[in-house]
């Protein structure tokens, strides 16, 4: 399953700590991607905020993922997980006019 994963900062969040940890939080986001279990990689220019497209079986997983990454670890930072599906609305389209014609 894709869980898209929204990063936000806690407004009491150390700076100072973060600019520290960024290198340490910067390998470990590389080797979950080359694991394959963040699939993209985004970075928000409105918001200056990381946003992942994990790829995992529950949503429990997924944040057993995040949890490790140092930010998070540190208190520092969270993310909103938002499982993802296929388009069925897209889909409902489709069906109704197949049974339309029957």
């Amino acid at each position: 399953m894709k869980i898209l994963a929204l990063e936000k900062p806690f407004e009491d969040a150390n700076e100072q700590k973060i600019k520290m940890l960024r290198g340490k939080e910067a390998a470990h986001v590389w080797k979950l991607g080359a694991d394959g279990l963040i699939r993209d990689m985004y970075f928000r220019r409105d918001t200056g905020t990381s946003v992942f497209i994990l790829e995992a079986q529950t949503i429990q997983e997924a944040q057993a993922v995040i949890d490790h990454l140092p930010l998070v670890a540190e208190g520092l930072v969270e993310f909103e997980l938002i499982p993802l599906g296929h388009y069925e609305p897209l889909a409902m389209l489709f069906v109704e006019e197949d049974t339309a014609k029957q």
